[in-house]
């Protein structure tokens, strides 16, 4: 049975992040450009298959007497936040100097933005460090 529940958390988390793509197709690109849209026509098709698999999941769900997982979006949100902070903690152009070396110029304006990328990072770390646990 815990095959299943973790097959179907699978699915359902797959299915998750198809939808996201289909519906944040340009919010937040700001390093790379889709270049591929789907039509409107298209996408609600490709949504309301992906519609059709949840209802399935659902019921397969029921069918199996299955209990929810539990999930934090505090605890989440929180490892994404210091995943960011450990990616960016590499970032600066001492660390990139290894690939090649970085122009004095430049090196002062990338290193001041990673480091208030960083802080940024741990503020929303922090912010979300004492509410773990809680619910509302």
């Amino acid at each position: 049975m815990r095959v299943m529940v973790a097959s179907l958390y699978t699915l359902e988390k797959s299915i998750e992040r198809i939808e996201g793509i289909l519906t944040t197709q340009d919010r937040y690109k700001i390093t790379y450009e889709v270049n591929d849209l789907v039509e409107d026509e298209v996408r609600d098709a490709l949504l309301q298959d992906l519609e059709r698999m949840g209802n399935i999941i659902e019921s397969l769900k029921e069918k199996l007497s299955l209990k929810p997982r539990k999930e934090s979006m505090t605890r989440n949100v929180r490892v994404e936040a210091i995943n960011i902070w450990e990616a960016l903690s590499e970032m600066g152009c001492n660390d990139l100097d290894r690939y090649g070396n970085t122009p004095k110029e430049l090196s002062d304006v990338w290193d001041a933005k990673v480091k208030a990328l960083i802080e940024i990072s741990l503020r929303i770390e922090t912010k979300l460090r004492n509410r773990e646990g809680k619910s509302i």
